[in-house]
């Protein structure tokens, strides 16, 4: 539940473009929340007052850039959406700061550790944080603050995971991974980053939860896969030893036939667990049905695919 003081904010800040090298993340995010008349809330005369954290090391030579862009906005945002009131803000490169209890908000565009240390440090204080940081980054607790990462395409799979687990959807004390070709692909699009490895860390990273994770197993299926070679595999696993959690990162075209090994050798059952990720997915490609009618009552399995509508602006 949303602390109640949060209800007499609105700070808006959309279409904020930050650019990096190799780098460039939209985004657009609206904050809007009742209007609370008998609320108190820090303000001088009619504007609330926000601490604006643009970590100069974190961002480089693009600070400036987006210190600007960010100026450009308030006075855009005080003139049209503000028109009652305002916003007075303060400007800080740094994020070594001391949080001032009469702040509003705090929008901080940081490092994954300096921005958990900022948002611990005012915790107490009642104060709306949005954090703009980098991937792979647990998000802040959702009912006191906004995160939103900076991803790229093809960058997405570990910090979805990494959310799932964050957000309490699975907690697993064991996993079997099993994946193919797509996280390749997706290598090649970030570059030089171990995708898999990125998984691990995700499922593995310690959280509120600590659900910490015991054991983790790894199946790789190679390209052009047999069937025969495919039940193989599945065949080896024993749920009494790696447990039964599973993790299935593959493509479209292999979800149904390692759906069909799995049940055939009894891997799929009340108390075993199947996630499956199918990345390689969009608006045009992604009939699940083919895949829910292998499914029977008592089955966990459980997808998670693409459904993007591809366009000039958006091509993730």
């Amino acid at each position: 539940m949303a602390n109640p003081k949060w209800r007499s904010k609105i700070l808006i800040f959309s279409e904020l473009k930050i650019e990096k090298r190799h780098r460039c993340s939209i985004i657009s995010y609206y904050v809007v929340m009742d209007y609370c008349p008998q609320c108190t809330m820090a303000t001088i005369g009619n504007e609330l007052i926000a601490a604006i954290i643009i970590d100069r090391e974190f961002v480089g030579d693009e600070f400036e850039t987006i210190k600007t862009d960010l100026e450009n906005y308030l006075v855009y945002a005080k003139r049209e959406i503000l028109k009652h009131g305002g916003v007075n803000h303060y400007f800080y490169p740094w994020t070594a700061i001391n949080v001032r209890r009469d702040l509003t908000a705090v929008l901080s565009i940081a490092s994954c550790s300096d921005t958990w240390r900022l948002f611990r440090s005012a915790e107490d204080e009642n104060i709306l944080h949005m954090a703009i940081s980098e991937t792979d980054c647990p998000r802040l607790p959702r009912d006191r603050a906004i995160t939103i990462p900076l991803i790229k395409r093809g960058d997405d799979v570990p910090q979805l995971i990494l959310d799932l687990r964050t957000f309490g959807i699975y907690k697993w004390k064991s996993v079997v991974i099993i994946y193919d070709n797509t996280l390749i692909v997706l290598l090649t699009a970030v570059k030089d980053r171990d995708m898999t490895t990125r998984v691990i860390k995700s499922i593995t990273k310690q959280s509120d939860s600590d659900d910490k994770l015991s054991g983790i197993s790894l199946i790789k299926l190679e390209n052009n896969i047999s069937k025969a070679n495919l039940k193989s595999l599945l065949a080896t696993i024993h749920t009494n030893t790696v447990g039964g959690n599973f993790l299935v990162i593959v493509s479209y075209d292999l979800v149904e036939t390692v759906m069909e090994y799995a049940k055939e050798l009894e891997l799929v059952n009340i108390r075993n667990q199947w996630l499956y990720v199918i990345s390689d997915t969009d608006y045009n490609y992604h009939d699940m049905s083919s895949f829910t009618k292998l499914l029977r009552e008592g089955d966990n399995v459980a997808f998670v695919y693409n459904t993007t509508i591809p366009s000039d602006t958006c091509k993730l």
